[in-house]
């Protein structure tokens, strides 16, 4: 496993944590706001239902991707008439502004590359190489 690899997945988990911690915390303030709850307060109503909404959004966020990673093999390239290419719908990816990293691997070891890349008017990704390689795509 590479560094970057090993420092991609500790970030990952590491944002994981703090998620988790996130919603203890919500959790924990939930089972307060009860237990002081009044129904005649306007203020208790607004604390509890700001806290449900809290915790909700945490616990849906734990399903949310935070990345889309995928190899491509050399026979996986299309072609049009501007040469070979990959596309990857926005239904696949997810993200409404994506940011594209491609890598090759060399010894083992993936080396991010340069290779044009463009987004369409749907959100979809498109890659575009001179030659079909096997890579990585990954959009986040």
């Amino acid at each position: 496993m590479t560094i970057n690899a090993i420092f991609e997945k500790t970030m990952f988990m590491k944002r994981k944590l703090i998620l988790y911690f996130s919603i203890g915390l919500l959790s924990c303030g939930l089972i307060v706001t009860l237990f002081a709850y009044d129904k005649n307060s306007l203020a208790s109503k607004i604390s509890l239902i700001g806290l449900l909404l809290g915790t909700g959004g945490s616990i849906l966020s734990l399903f949310m991707p935070t990345y889309y990673e995928r190899i491509f093999k050399k026979d996986e390239w299309k072609t049009d008439d501007k040469g070979l290419y990959i596309m990857i719908p926005k239904r696949k990816h997810g993200f409404d502004k994506p940011t594209i990293t491609i890598s090759i691997q060399t010894d083992g070891v993936y080396q991010a590359i340069y290779a044009p890349r463009q987004v369409n008017d749907k959100g979809d990704v498109i890659v575009r190489v001179n030659n079909p390689v096997d890579c990585k795509i990954k959009i986040s």
